[in-house]
């Protein structure tokens, strides 16, 4: 038990930190991730109408090629063979004025329904050799029959090309069939804008997010349906696929790959991936976290080595202070044996700590306290003693008293006095009442015939100066009410209400049910309470323990009401001089009682 107080520190303070500390941690690490992933998410799709934002000239252009009529007429020429070089030249020329309404067009080529190929390249001029289209490993009747297939524009991933210094660009395709509204079944050809894919870097802001990879930040690159890069920071991997045999989703593809090529390290890589509808395009953005978890874990570390060094300097403390209060504790428990002779403890030493040297003082004065409360209970024995015997002494026997009030009745029924006799025979039944079972529950029914007997007494002594009136409802006959609780309000009410009164005085009573509360009312037409009379009988019913001695009968009522029924009873007086004073008790609803 010594280290008591050692043990609960640990078990009620260090352990509970260190649990809501490793919570905290790890909540905050997943509110971190998740934040990220939103933030991620909400990129992404701004990247998605970045993008559709770019492309949307590029429709608009290949949109006025695939319409126009020019364009149209000339490919029905050259599919039927008519004067095919001197046709072949004029679209050449078509396309040339066309490609430099857009800076970032590389190339546009035309392909007839029977396989002709015509193409202009912004660097090379018209060529039919050494163009995309030999490096794209794609037959040109899949590119045909591809986008025929389709009734919007179709994306076809990113080639390489050279131009004449061998400088390396980069194309991402866009085709659309030639369409002639005024025949759409009939196949005319296909026109493809080849784009330089910086346009995809600018609308992904891949750029600016590679200067940031190189400090292990974030980027976003483009996959295509078939998961080819169509456009990444650095163009080496442009082209490459990212599924290897034994990948499972292209998250984790896009991590292996990540890893495999070094192009980020760490193990706080998130991928997101968003597929967009339109272009089959799946738009990946690339963070690394490593920098945040790791400040993140740097704080935390902080906090606990902070921790940690206040528990130590904590439980030092706790210790030394354990080890003083023990011993004080010994030296105090080896002192009180010798307070069971009744002797007063001599402290001794004085402890550093006040509340100890307190302990000795405090024991020294319950001791005295103590030995000064046997006396008087001695003291208060012997007089108990004493009562006991003189109240035996004085005892009267009720049957007794029942036997002599039934001789005075027939006394006075023998004299003639019978007025007498029904006044002797009332006080009878009252005190029969009165006595037998005064704490024990009866029917409201008894106890209104008991008030009315009560009242008739009181008339017969006052000669009639007063009349009365017990108003009750039927249905609370058989409930429980506990005796004479309203006895000291009309003694009261005939005593003082009435004794100056000028008027013909009348006592009003009722009882009525109201929910699960029985509402009895007690009102006369008396000369009233004066206000601060009032005031002082309120405070007295309130809070009657501090009025012991005055008004017996309402100090008793206010005691057995909060006995028998609690907080459930209430007791409100009303009063106005030379109106009257009105008694409002509240009881609960009782129709049996648990004993």
């Amino acid at each position: 038990m010594k280290y008591l107080l050692c043990y609960a520190f640990l078990l009620l303070f260090i352990l509970p930190l260190v649990f809501i500390q490793v919570m905290s941690y790890y909540n905050n690490v997943n509110m971190v991730k998740y934040t990220m992933q939103e933030a991620a998410n909400q990129n992404l799709m701004q990247t998605q109408q970045n993008l559709q934002l770019a492309l949307s000239s590029y429709d608009y252009m290949i949109y006025q090629l695939y319409t126009d009529r020019k364009l149209i007429d000339l490919l029905d020429a050259l599919n039927r063979e008519d004067d095919t070089e001197a046709n072949s030249l004029r679209v050449t020329q078509l396309l040339s004025s066309a490609i430099y309404g857009q800076s970032y067009v590389q190339a546009i080529t035309v392909i007839t329904r029977n396989g002709q190929v015509l193409l202009f390249d912004r660097l090379k001029g018209s060529q039919n050799k050494y163009n995309w289209l030999q490096g794209a490993n794609m037959p040109v009747s899949y590119i045909y029959g591809q986008t025929i297939s389709h009734t919007q524009s179709y994306m076809f991933s990113t080639t390489s090309g050279k131009d004449f210094s061998g400088q390396v660009y980069h194309y991402f395709h866009i085709a659309h069939s030639i369409q002639d509204y005024r025949n759409v079944q009939k196949q005319h050809g296909i026109v493809i804008l080849s784009v330089d894919v910086d346009v995809l870097n600018k609308g992904c802001n891949v750029s600016q997010a590679y200067q940031k990879q190189q400090d292990r930040q974030s980027f976003c690159f483009i996959l295509d349906q078939n998961n080819n890069i169509v456009c990444f920071p650095d163009a080496a991997f442009i082209g490459k696929n990212i599924l290897q045999p034994n990948d499972q989703g292209i998250r984790e593809a896009c991590r292996e790959f990540i890893y495999r090529n070094h192009i980020m390290e760490g193990d706080d890589l998130d991928v997101q991936v968003l597929n967009d509808s339109r272009f089959d395009w799946k738009i990946v953005r690339v963070s690394n976290n490593h920098d945040l978890m790791e400040y993140i874990n740097k704080q935390y570390q902080t906090v606990v080595l902070g921790m940690f060094l206040a528990a130590v300097l904590l439980g030092s403390i706790m210790l030394f202070l354990n080890r003083k209060v023990i011993r004080y504790l010994n030296r105090l428990l080896e002192d009180m044996k010798l307070s069971a002779n009744e002797e007063l403890i001599s402290s001794g030493q004085h402890s550093f700590i006040k509340e100890m040297d307190g302990l000795h003082k405090n024991f020294n004065h319950m001791l005295r306290r103590i030995n000064a409360l046997i006396e008087r209970i001695k003291c208060m024995t012997r007089q108990q003693k004493d009562a006991e015997i003189k109240a035996l002494e004085a005892q009267i026997n009720p049957h007794f008293l029942y036997n002599s009030l039934d001789m005075i009745n027939w006394m006075a029924i023998d004299a003639g006095k019978y007025q007498i006799s029904d006044a002797v025979h009332l006080l009878a039944q009252i005190l029969r009442y009165a006595i037998t079972g005064i704490n024990e529950p009866v029917h409201i029914a008894q106890e209104v015939e008991w008030m009315h007997r009560y009242l008739q007494l009181q008339q017969m002594k006052g000669r009639d100066s007063f009349q009365y009136r017990i108003e009750m409802e039927p249905g609370i006959c058989n409930y429980l009410i506990y005796k004479m609780l309203m006895q000291p309000f009309m003694e009261n009410a005939i005593i003082h209400g009435f004794v100056h009164s000028s008027g013909k005085a009348m006592l009003i009573i009722k009882l009525e049910q109201q929910g699960d509360t029985i509402h009895i009312l007690i009102e006369d037409n008396g000369v009233g309470i004066d206000t601060q009379m009032l005031d002082e009988l309120r405070h007295k019913i309130s809070d009657p323990q501090k009025y012991v001695g005055s008004h017996i009968g309402i100090y008793n009522v206010c005691n057995r009401l909060q006995l028998y029924y609690g907080t459930k009873a209430a007791l409100t007086v009303e009063s106005t001089i030379g109106i009257g004073t009105r008694i409002m008790l509240s009881i609960p609803v009782c129709k049996e009682v648990k004993k």
